[in-house]
């Protein structure tokens, strides 16, 4: 299938496999896919509907560039974890809050008092530019209103990230169909999403 012929696929996006009430207390300790878990999930703080944004971020990446953003490794689900959240912090360049800190649960093991990572370097830096850039799925100029949209859903701090129903009115994700195949006049399915 070319890179063109895929663009033409429609995707519903479900897994309710870790679904979870919003703002009832947590039945399970472990919510969604390593590659999609929030980092709020991985210190036990701040569950809620910015979950879901994050994952969606981290989707949003994944279908733009062919590949999972976070691929974190370890020889146990905790050690994971930690590089799950070395990788998180080396891409947004964010920390945890004090206050999120202080809602914690599980962070002592892999976290300090400040909320730097326990016993690891910290990962080179990156972007999501770059790292969009580097694939080369999408055009050059839409490489930076892609990776702001895609940060907006990826703040560390849930607080700081976009409900799902703030991200519809977002001007790129409105004309990211069309601007990722860009003014292809023999492509009769194009429609914005409205």
């Amino acid at each position: 299938m070319s890179h063109m012929d895929s663009e033409l696929l429609s995707f519903c996006l479900m897994g309710f496999g870790h679904a979870q009430w919003a703002r009832r207390k947590p039945t399970v300790g472990v919510f969604g896919s390593i590659a999609l878990r929030a980092p709020e999930t991985v210190i036990g703080s701040d569950f809620g509907p910015r979950l879901d944004t994050w994952a969606f971020g981290c989707l949003a990446y994944e279908l733009l560039a062919g590949e999972w953003l976070f691929n974190p490794v370890g020889s146990d689900d905790r050690e994971m974890e930690a590089d799950l959240l070395a990788q998180i912090f080396a891409l947004t360049g964010e920390r945890f809050s004090k206050l999120t800190l202080s809602r914690a649960q599980w962070s002592d093991d892999i976290l300090d008092e400040e909320g730097n990572l326990k016993g690891r370097e910290e990962n080179s830096p990156t972007s999501l530019e770059a790292r969009l850039s580097a694939r080369g799925f999408i055009p050059n100029g839409e490489v930076n209103l892609a990776a702001e949209f895609i940060g907006m859903c990826l703040r560390v701090n849930s607080a700081d990230r976009p409900m799902a129903y703030d991200l519809l009115g977002d001007d790129w994700l409105h004309g990211a169909f069309y601007h990722c195949i860009g003014d292809h006049s023999s492509y009769s399915g194009y429609s914005r999403m409205t």
